[in-house]
């Protein structure tokens, strides 16, 4: 598999733990809100399995979510889930103890992506129809609806000198 590879290769070059999430995909048991349950219980137990597998060798004070296009999303949203609004799927009480988020070509603002259009329905696909239909899913699942995630510094951006 190409992204078992590639996790491979940024652990062994980095020297960091890198650990992949699987999660289901919309035509394949996925969407809302399965795909963000998925994600939600992936990021919860991540820390326990990667200590009981690597004891010593992993530290759960530097975790940094990180994907790609729909990964990218989850990263996002899984580092957000302590603004989700209350009784929604894959909330959580406190902030998740992450660095931050790496996430690269990911559909970050999840109304604007489908009133374009964009990825041929996917979005109104994943959550099951358009903002004006299911505004409740959007505002738990849209990052840019929930906000700009903040590491543990929560200052903003730094700004040089």
């Amino acid at each position: 598999m190409r992204s078992d590879g590639c996790r491979r290769a940024l652990a062994a070059q980095s020297g960091c733990a890198v650990a992949g999430v699987e999660y289901r995909r919309v035509g394949g048991g996925g969407g809302w809100p399965v795909t963000l349950t998925d994600t939600a219980e992936a990021v919860d137990r991540l820390p326990h399995l990667a200590a009981q597998a690597a004891p010593g060798c992993v530290d759960p004070a530097r975790v940094v979510y990180a994907g790609h296009s729909a990964g990218g999303y989850l990263a996002l949203w899984a580092a957000l889930r302590h603004r989700i609004p209350d009784g929604a799927p894959g909330r959580t009480e406190t902030p998740p103890a992450v660095l931050g988020v790496l996430a690269l070509a990911p559909t970050a603002d999840l109304a604007w992506a489908d009133e374009r259009g964009s990825g041929r329905g996917a979005v109104a696909a994943f959550l099951g129809g358009g903002r004006g239909q299911v505004p409740d899913r959007y505002a738990a699942a849209d990052p840019a609806a929930l906000g700009v995630a903040a590491g543990p510094y929560g200052r903003g951006p730094r700004r040089p000198g």
